[in-house]
């Protein structure tokens, strides 16, 4: 029985949507147990359908439920994760992305999948602070980075990620390349080896491929193919299952459980790059990997390069407890590389709630150009396949038409358009992918139906 109390904050949809997930995951709706219909639930609470459509969807969103034709919303078979005791830790240039200035003078639009939305007023705000308070911050000398910005941290992802951890198992890094080869110098030993799915974030890849031994992992729909993994030597798993790059794909709870599953079942660590989370157009955020893990083996990874700006070199990650003690033995004697200062700032943004309203006025700027570019996207349909999940900060699409990659990009250019190919990030034996990246950010919203021209008269 679902109850709708209308006093509490709490949206109503969530209030449906969380009550029926409490249904299904205590198995009080089984697998196969059939939804009552949205109109009948809406009847039934006094709310409205488009409120009950909403929890529907989002469920679906997290693989919890699906759709069948003719019978309505249908309950999924979710795998029941293990219990597992916390085991001690034994000692033991993508070719298109560099501009051409040749083509310097005719580019109108730079389809960049970066954001350049930088709240400058508020950061000048808080830098101004952290300056007048010198003499605080600079007595903070914790290894691990400002004990005032991990306990932000550890709140925001709390309430936005559902992580779990305590400010202790926080590390404040200068991005997520120093992040990885952090965690690369605490958990590898030589010769150990790591999956990596494919297609991956490539920046990722060249860190790891010099710290450890690489094989590539397929994904498809529902995310890593566990499957098909060989190996049993392996000592990690490298993954962004919220909005996997570049393709979009959201991994499915039934996935996220498996991988779980057999990660505790062979003792590997999960990397959980959360990339771009925040980005969500159309549902919540789906709940980090990391807040369902209950045998401390996932470290996840975050950054504030595409909410604030890339020029603000910080990120972070969260150490399993198991692993802590390894990590202060290895790295106290190290300091942290990011600036005070950037710290202290970054720190009072998110204390202050503005990195939050921060964050809402980008999803809206961003979801008003997703939609725009996917509505003109589709009088291209000869010409292109649309891949997306309403999420992130870029759409990507397949170009059908048998023409090259290199000649896409370049008659886009020959039009004043900046499209960036992603082939780097596929295995190199998938040579004939024609996938392109659309960015949201770098563009006015009145200019995108202008882009779209240009585009079909390039791509005709």
């Amino acid at each position: 029985m679902i109850y709708i109390d209308k006093s509490l904050k709490e949206h109503i949809y969530l209030q449906i949507y969380n009550q029926i997930l409490k249904d299904i995951l205590e198995g009080k709706l089984s697998s196969g147990t059939k939804l009552k219909g949205s109109r009948t639930l809406a009847e039934e609470l006094g709310v409205s359908r488009n409120t009950v459509n909403s929890s529907y969807n989002q469920l679906e969103a997290e693989g919890y439920i699906e759709s069948e034709k003719g019978k309505g919303f249908i309950v999924l078979e979710i795998p029941k994760l293990e219990n597992y005791k916390l085991k001690k830790e034994i000692k033991k240039e993508d070719k298109f992305k560099n501009r051409n200035n040749k083509f310097k003078d005719k580019i109108l639009f730079d389809l960049h999948f970066s954001n350049n939305i930088f709240p400058s007023v508020k950061w000048k705000k808080y830098s101004i602070e952290a300056i007048n308070n010198y003499d605080i911050i600079f007595k903070e000398r914790d290894f691990k980075g400002s004990e005032f910005l991990r306990g932000q941290i550890k709140n925001h992802i709390y309430e936005t990620r559902g992580v779990e951890c305590d400010s202790e198992q926080i590390v404040i890094t200068n991005g997520l390349q120093h992040s990885l080869e952090l965690i690369s110098d605490l958990i590898f030993d030589k010769n150990d080896l790591i999956y990596i799915e494919d297609p991956c974030y490539h920046s990722a890849y060249s860190v790891l491929e010099e710290k450890v031994n690489i094989k590539r992992i397929p994904i498809d729909n529902d995310g890593i193919k566990i499957h098909e993994i060989e190996n049993n030597k392996v000592k990690a798993i490298y993954t962004t299952p919220s909005h996997q790059f570049p393709t979009g794909i959201v991994m499915s709870i039934k996935r996220r459980y498996e991988l779980l599953n057999w990660a505790n079942e062979n003792e590997v660590y999960i990397i959980e790059d959360d990339y771009d989370s925040e980005f969500t157009y159309y549902n919540k955020p789906i709940p980090s990997l990391q807040s369902i893990d209950n045998a401390g083996r996932v470290i996840y990874l975050g950054t504030f390069s595409k909410s604030i700006s890339t020029a603000i070199r910080m990120g972070y990650f969260v150490i399993p407890k198991n692993l802590l003690e390894k990590y202060r033995n290895k790295k106290e004697s190290y300091g942290c590389r990011v600036s005070l200062l950037d710290q202290y700032t970054v720190a009072r943004f998110i204390e202050s709630g503005d990195y939050k309203r921060h964050i809402r006025r980008l999803c809206s700027s961003f979801k008003k150009n997703h939609s725009a570019f996917v509505r003109g996207l589709k009088s291209m349909k000869d010409t292109i396949k649309i891949h997306t999940s309403g999420a992130g900060l870029w759409i990507l699409i397949e170009i059908i038409k048998d023409i090259s990659l290199e000649e896409l990009v370049r008659r886009a250019r020959n039009e004043g358009v900046i499209v960036y190919g992603p082939e780097n990030n596929w295995n190199q034996t998938n040579e004939n992918n024609k996938f392109v990246l659309l960015g949201l950010s770098h563009i006015k919203h009145k200019d995108i139906e202008i882009c779209i021209e240009k585009l079909k008269k390039a791509w005709k």
